[in-house]
């Protein structure tokens, strides 16, 4: 039967939630904390700043709102793709923060978008294997 099928796609979700969780972990620390990597903390806040005075200007807050709200939400929702209930909102929500980002770093041509666009794939691969764990279940009974 799927049985070995069913195993590689659960060690397949596994290691790519693990991966993500890693990723947007650490991407959401950066932004909230100057104590782990000083440097990388200090460039995210420049450039969320930059950002949020021309992209994101039409936003009520300014960019030191917007960085801690995309590193809170950042880290929520990497440890949220594991929670069977919450998943699909944690995804939605890292989805949507790496569309704004692919489209911001594409706009201000900084050449900082293909990190967002493999974080993005990779979010869809994750969700993709989901989905197929969830087709399977619903044929099974």
């Amino acid at each position: 039967g799927g049985g070995s099928m069913g195993a590689a796609n659960a060690w397949a979700r596994f290691l790519v939630g693990v991966v993500l969780t890693f990723a947007f972990s650490q991407a959401g620390l950066h932004k909230l904390t100057d104590a782990v990597m000083p440097d990388v903390h200090s460039d995210l806040t420049q450039m969320i700043d930059k950002f949020a005075g021309s992209t994101w200007a039409w936003l009520p807050y300014g960019g030191e709102e917007l960085r801690l709200a995309i590193g809170c939400v950042e880290i929520n929702a990497a440890v949220l793709i594991h929670v069977p209930i919450l998943r699909w909102v944690a995804i939605t929500a890292l989805a949507t923060i790496m569309g704004c980002a692919i489209f911001t770093h594409v706009q201000h041509n900084d050449g900082k978008w293909p990190m967002p666009v493999a974080l993005m794939a990779l979010l869809y691969v994750y969700a993709a294997l989901h989905a197929s764990k969830r087709r399977t279940k619903r044929k099974d009974t």
